[in-house]
């Protein structure tokens, strides 16, 4: 994935965030065990082994792209965080 400008990584990045929200959130449907995790019966499920590599996949993809900007985009990201921060001090 190629990554051009400071805002194509937060586009690229929000949408990866995205697709992994609702991933997140199918394989959490499928059924869990009395300790919290998924059955052997879900396990062998085909949907939920699609929805987990698909889920990995995308995990990755998100892990590559916040490595590789967080070395060339450092001080931007710096001073969108600082700004996510005093936003949310503003408005509290």
């Amino acid at each position: 994935m190629l990554i051009l400008s400071f805002e194509h990584y937060l586009e690229q990045k929000d949408k990866i965030s995205l697709s992994l929200d609702k991933l997140h959130d199918t394989l959490n449907s499928f059924p869990k065990d009395c300790m919290g995790l998924p059955t052997k019966e879900t396990f062998m499920n085909k949907e939920y082994q699609a929805a987990s590599k698909e889920f990995k996949k995308h995990f990755s993809d998100l892990r590559g792209i916040n490595g590789f900007a967080s070395k060339k985009y450092k001080k931007e990201l710096y001073s969108y965080h600082m700004n996510k921060r005093k936003q949310k001090m503003n408005k509290a």
